[in-house]
């Protein structure tokens, strides 16, 4: 069974696709609810999203974003909408957008998001409703997040991109999704230290405007969801376009559990960057940890 696109890249892409005032070609991208509800908000202020393949849109921006009519049924459904937060400040001095409700996850708190906008001159003020936020003069900065969170850490990417000279982000997410953000933002010419560690360096430019074209990586969470299908039912399976680099972990726990599977040689996936392999699952029996399995 084939690995498919990552969900989380699809989204965290789309928003950041805000920053380029040229056209943007993305493959890759899931057909999903929260990708639909995205798109459905960046339509409502002004961008064309079109369809062009299965799993590939093309983006056009419009000549000004326009937010007075934006789509509040789709943004408190998804708390993605908070990644517009990055991108349109440098576009719009002032701007409001809805709070994101949806599942119990969506009461989480924004403060990874909130001060290390701040850090960057970038206000966010929390009404009953809605973000208000507003910004005067947008600067580098030396960023800790307040936590290593996944959309937090996207969120700054895509505002320091267009802040010319250098910031820091310490403490950063090194997860697959930041990781895409930061090879689409090298492919509009935003060069990035770091990728892949704790500590990022971007060196921002003034202004994007290019067409540009890149393709989405595959979720490691559905290549994992695979793997353990096939260990609880005792099968044999072949997960293919696996990203290793997010899976190794799991593996080597599952391997100490007596889990017996072959890898291929590692290929790069269609953005050239990230890597992925062929796992196969082989019926096991397997042997619980001395110590406890834990997220990290």
């Amino acid at each position: 069974i084939k690995t498919n696109f990552s969900k989380n890249g699809s989204v965290g892409l789309l928003c950041a696709s805000l920053l380029n005032r040229g056209k943007t070609t993305l493959h890759g991208i899931a057909r999903i609810e929260e990708v639909y509800r995205v798109i459905e908000i960046l339509e409502s202020i002004g961008v064309k999203v079109k369809w062009i393949a299965q799993n590939s849109v093309l983006i056009t921006p419009p000549t000004k974003f326009n937010l007075k009519n934006i789509n509040v049924e789709s943004s408190i459904k998804t708390r993605s909408i908070v990644m517009l937060m990055g991108p349109l400040a440098h576009f719009l001095p002032s701007f409001s957008i809805p709070h994101a409700q949806g599942c119990n996850l969506g009461k989480r708190t924004i403060s990874a998001h909130t001060y290390a906008l701040a850090d960057l001159g970038i206000k966010i003020k929390t009404t009953n409703n809605s973000y208000e936020v507003s910004s005067t003069k947008i600067h580098p900065a030396e960023i800790v997040m307040y936590e290593a969170g996944d959309t937090a850490c996207e969120n700054i990417l895509t505002a320091c991109a267009l802040i010319p000279g250098a910031t820091t982000i310490s403490f950063a997410s090194a997860n697959y999704m930041v990781q895409e953000i930061c090879f689409f933002l090298e492919k509009l010419g935003v060069e990035i230290d770091g990728i892949g560690t704790s500590t990022l360096i971007i060196h921002g430019v003034k202004e994007i405007n290019m067409d540009v074209e890149y393709s989405n990586s595959e979720d490691p969470i559905e290549s994992m969801m695979f793997i353990a299908a096939a260990i609880v039912t005792d099968s044999a399976l072949t997960i293919t376009r696996a990203p290793i680099d997010f899976l190794s972990v799991e593996l080597e726990k599952l391997k100490r559990m007596k889990l017996r599977y072959k890898t291929s040689k590692s290929y790069k996936s269609y953005n050239g960057r990230t890597n992925l392999v062929d796992v196969q699952i082989l019926p096991s029996r397997l042997v619980a940890l001395e110590d406890k399995i834990h997220a990290n």
